[in-house]
Order: C-alpha cells, then structure tokens, then sequence
C-alpha cells in the first residue's frame, strides 16, 4: 500500500470521532497525521445545571513515517511523548485519563528488536495519586506493505482497529 493512501485512508476513518490535523509541527519533527479525541461525562440532579461530578478522557494520536525505521527511531519517538506530557495532558480536577498513542508507519517488515521493544514498552504517569487522573502511551507499529506485520503495546490494543491496513 502507498503511504499516502494509507495516510488518506487513515484520516477519513479517524475523522468521525477525532479532529484531525496533517503534517503536524513538533519538536519531534514533522507529525504526518496528529488526531485530538475528548469526551466529556457529567452526573447531575434533576437538572444539567446541578452538577455533581465530571470526567474527562482525551486521546491524542501521533502517526509518523520512516522510510528506515530503526531502534533508535521508536525510542526517541517515545521519549518524545515523555517528555511533553504535560504539553498535552492538563490534569485538574475533571480530568479522568489521557492516552498519547505514537503510531510508527514503515514500509518495510521491522527487525525482533523493535518488535519487542513494542511489545514490552509500558508508560503510565498519575497525577496527584491518581485523583486528578493518569496518562499512559501506547504504541503501534504498522508495515504498509504487509497487513499481517502490525505490533501493538497493550495499551496500544485498544485502538488498534483505527489503524490496521
């Protein structure tokens, strides 16, 4: 598959619950697609004014590409999520939990390495004990020439439908 069909594919089905963004600036680099998803849940008496507690969930997806995906690539692509955590997760009082997704796109099957590196990578932070909620990061890793080549961190799983070929 091209990557661009892949990109376009990816937007449209991402575009119906998230706002999408292209070639997205970081300090990273260039994001080729950034997605912005927030829900809001409210538990009020009688009426919407009477509020008595709210929750709020955000995800945030990063979707880059490398032409020569190594190592390297996917562990600072993390540290980048890392690192800027509070650049996309503002904890307060309502905020529940955020997941920062990384999807790595390659066009070519990547080595054992980075595959267990996938597989095993694990972040979760949470702020003020967990009363102002969490954030964890997943990861996903998709081979665009081979359907069958696609990696995923556990938190990774639970999206991964959005971004399979």
């Amino acid at each position: 598959m091209d990557k661009e069909l892949y990109f376009n594919n990816l937007k449209e089905n991402l575009s119906v619950y998230y706002d999408v963004l292209e070639n997205y600036n970081t300090e990273f680099g260039n994001i080729d697609v950034y997605a912005k998803f927030f829900e809001k849940n409210d538990r009020y008496i009688l009426k919407k004014e009477a509020i008595i507690y709210s929750q709020e969930a955000f995800e945030h997806v990063f979707c880059k590409y490398f032409e020569n995906l190594s190592i390297e690539d996917i562990v600072d692509f993390t540290k980048y999520l890392e690192g800027n955590i509070n650049t996309y997760v503002k904890p307060d009082d309502n905020h529940m939990s955020s997941i920062l997704r990384a999807v790595v796109v390659t066009n070519n099957k990547p080595d054992q390495e980075i595959i267990k590196f996938i597989r095993n990578y694990k972040y979760y932070k949470s702020f003020l004990f967990g009363f102002k909620g969490w954030v964890n990061i997943g990861l996903n890793l998709v081979d665009i020439n081979n359907e069958n080549n696609f990696y995923y961190n556990k938190v990774g799983k639970s999206g991964k439908d959005y971004f399979k070929i």
